[in-house]
C-alpha cells in the first residue's frame, strides 16, 4: 500500500476505522456513513475495478461482503437493522468519490428507511452531499453501534 496514496490506503495505515483486517482486504468504519453502521469492505491491494482483482482476492471480498452483513445484522438488531444494502461504484460516472481504489459498501437498514439523499437533506447538511457529512449527526447512534459492531466482530474472529 505504500504506492498508493489514496484516502483508503490512509485509513488502512493509520487503523483509526478498521474494524479487522483479513489475508487480502479489511473491514472498516465509513467515515462518511449513509446511515449508522455503514461498514465499507477494501482490498488492500489497490485496484480501480473488481476485474484487476486476483481470483483468491476476488473470493474473500465476497466471503467477508457476507460476514460484514452477518456482523450488521447482529450488532444492530437493537436498532432495527434487518437488512442490508451492499453497493460498489466503479468507473468515473457510478457516483464513487475514490475511483482509484475498490471498495465495498455494506449500509446497515432497517424498516421505513429513506434513501441516502433524503437521509442527507434530513441532516441538516443539504450542502454537504457528498463532501462534508459528519458522523455526529447521529446524536450518539453512531458510537453506540461502533461499539455493538467491534463486540460482535471480537465474538466472531
Amino acid at each position: 500500500m505504500d504506492k498508493c496514496n489514496c484516502a483508503l490506503c490512509g485509513e488502512y495505515l493509520s487503523k483509526e476505522n478498521v474494524v479487522c483486517e483479513y489475508k487480502h482486504t479489511f473491514l472498516m468504519f465509513n467515515r462518511y456513513p449513509y446511515l449508522v453502521g455503514h461498514l465499507m469492505l477494501v482490498p488492500k491491494r489497490p485496484v480501480a475495478t473488481l476485474s484487476e482483482l486476483t481470483p483468491e482476492e476476488r473470493i474473500e471480498t465476497f466471503d467477508k461482503i457476507i460476514e460484514a452483513q452477518y456482523i450488521l445484522l447482529r450488532a444492530l438488531a437493537d436498532f432495527g437493522v434487518t437488512s442490508t444494502n451492499v453497493g460498489i461504484n466503479t468507473g468515473p460516472h457510478s457516483g464513487g468519490s475514490i475511483q482509484t481504489h475498490v471498495h465495498v459498501h455494506i449500509v446497515p437498514r432497517r424498516l421505513n428507511d429513506t434513501n441516502f439523499l433524503h437521509t442527507c437533506i434530513n441532516s441538516g447538511d443539504l450542502e454537504g452531499i457528498g463532501s462534508a457529512r459528519n458522523p455526529t449527526m447521529f446524536c450518539g447512534m453512531y458510537e453506540n453501534a461502533r461499539k455493538k459492531i467491534l463486540v460482535v466482530v471480537q465474538h466472531t474472529e
